[in-house]
C-alpha cells in the first residue's frame, strides 16, 4: 500500500498536534525549502506549470469542487514521492495536501514585514488574527492542492 500524507485530525489528536506544531518549520523556512533554491517563479518548480505536459503534483482539474478529471493521475492525494524532489531533494513541497507552519496567522502579517523591511527568515507574528474568526487561533497553513481551471493555462 503507498504510503500517503497525514490528511486530518480529530480533538482526540490534539495532544500529539500540538507537539507536532513545536516542531514545524516557520513560515519562511517553508517557503525556502519548498522553492527548492529558485526565486521569483511562479511556481515551486518554475515558470510552466506542466513543463513538457508532465503534472509536477497533485492538482485539482475540473469545476471545484463537484468534478475532478483527474489528468494528474489521482482521484485524491498522491502518494508520497509521485512526483520528482526540489533541487533540495524535498518531495511534495506543493500540491497533494496543506502543510502546517508553526507560524501564527495573521492577515496583516506581510504587511508588517514589509513596513520593517524584514527579507531573511521573517520571524512570524507573536498571536493569531484573522478578523473573519477573531477568537480562533491558527497557523499558518502553506501551499495544498493547487487549482487549475484549463482557461487560465
Amino acid at each position: 500500500m503507498p504510503f500517503h500524507v497525514f490528511l486530518s485530525h480529530s480533538s482526540t489528536d490534539k495532544p500529539a498536534v500540538e507537539e507536532l506544531a513545536r516542531r514545524l518549520a516557520g513560515e519562511g523556512i517553508q517557503a525556502f525549502a519548498a522553492r527548492g533554491g529558485l526565486e521569483a517563479k511562479r511556481y515551486a518548480w518554475g515558470e510552466e506549470f506542466r513543463p513538457g505536459g508532465k503534472y509536477m503534483a497533485t492538482t485539482w482539474q475540473g469545476l471545484f469542487p463537484v468534478t475532478n478529471t483527474t489528468e494528474d493521475g489521482f482521484t485524491g492525494t498522491s502518494p508520497v514521492k509521485s512526483f520528482p524532489p526540489n533541487s533540495y531533494g524535498l518531495y511534495d513541497m506543493a500540491g497533494n495536501v496543506w502543510q502546517w507552519c508553526s507560524d501564527w496567522y495573521r492577515v496583516d502579517a506581510f504587511t508588517e514585514l514589509a513596513s520593517k523591511n524584514v527579507c531573511c527568515d521573517p520571524k512570524g507574528p507573536s498571536e493569531s488574527w484573522d478578523p473573519a474568526d477573531p477568537y480562533t487561533p491558527k497557523r499558518v497553513v502553506k501551499r495544498g492542492i493547487i487549482f487549475v481551471q484549463s482557461h487560465l493555462l
